[in-house]
């Protein structure tokens, strides 16, 4: 009995625990999707903070913002946002990409106060 209820316990530890997953191939690499992503949060930040628009505009001007990173990346924003998806559905991915997000975005803040 108790062999029966240790595998269980096993069998159910086993299927919480999520590894990272390998995208798809016509998802972006994790690194491009990371630099996209940061660039994006800081055309968002100037638009957002540096403005005096109304919540339209800052929308507007957000989805022109998004159209150039991406295609700065040579990518579109059907891959991307196809990208940003499949690691929105893939949690521990995701967790682990934003991850580095934060990192590259406070790296550049002490790259832009050294220099």
């Amino acid at each position: 009995m108790r062999a029966i209820i240790a595998l269980f316990i096993l069998i159910s530890l086993n299927s919480c625990i999520k590894e990272y997953e390998l995208p798809p191939a016509e998802i972006l690499p994790e690194d491009k999707l990371v630099q996209i992503i940061a660039d994006l949060h800081t055309e968002d930040a100037k638009i957002t903070f540096k403005t005096k628009l109304q919540p339209d505009s800052v929308a507007a001007l957000t989805k022109l913002a998004e159209a150039k990173v991406v295609k700065k990346y040579k990518t579109n924003l059907v891959t991307y946002r196809k990208s940003r998806r499949w690691y929105e559905e893939h949690t521990h991915n995701y967790n682990r990409m934003y991850e580095k997000v934060v990192d590259t975005l406070a790296m550049r803040e002490q790259m832009k106060r050294l220099y």
